[in-house]
């Protein structure tokens, strides 16, 4: 028995637009992708050119005043699902009386590209070894918004934020 060709057409309609639907999902994710790698270079050039000097900049005076500091980066993260955590991030460290603990213990600011969203998010810890404090996101800015100044003033907050703890070292 042979299809009618009015089911023959349906069906080639319904798969038809299948296939459209895909190809236009691989096309808007082909050029989200191409977004995000764009975006992230972008925060790569500005984590080298316009954050770490900023930081070390606040770094150095810190250790003029007998405390230490550290900057580090990091790539990617792998996350659940094979998917990956906010693309880079740079952190200074504030090393209130020596080193003595793992590096992210201590207080300071780090800077993260989140990459889907297109924004330079903050988050600051004012929580060291052996003194509570505080840690939470700073708010998140364009990367056009996140100047050395800013983030000389987000470091500024935190080592404010450090001395109104009456727990924290001085």
């Amino acid at each position: 028995m042979a299809m009618k060709q009015t089911v023959n057409d349906r069906l080639d309609q319904i798969f038809d637009r299948r296939d459209l639907d895909r190809r236009l999902a691989s096309e808007e994710k082909t050029e989200r992708e191409s977004k995000e790698n764009a975006f992230v270079l972008a925060f790569l050039e500005a984590r080298e050119n316009v954050f770490r000097p900023a930081l070390a900049e606040i770094g150095e005076y810190v250790k003029s005043k007998g405390w230490g500091y550290e900057i580090s980066i990091q790539a990617e993260a792998p996350a659940s699902g094979g998917q990956t955590t906010k693309v880079e991030f740079i952190k200074l460290n504030l090393l209130t009386g020596g080193r003595t603990s793992r590096l992210h213990e201590y207080p300071g600011l780090s800077i993260t590209a989140d990459k889907k969203d297109q924004r330079v998010c903050f988050h600051e810890s004012t929580i060291g070894p052996l003194h509570g404090g505080t840690s939470d996101s700073s708010g998140c800015v364009s990367l056009e918004e996140a100047t050395a100044d800013l983030v000389q003033e987000k470091v500024l907050g935190v080592i404010e934020r450090l001395f109104s703890n009456p727990s924290s070292p001085r």
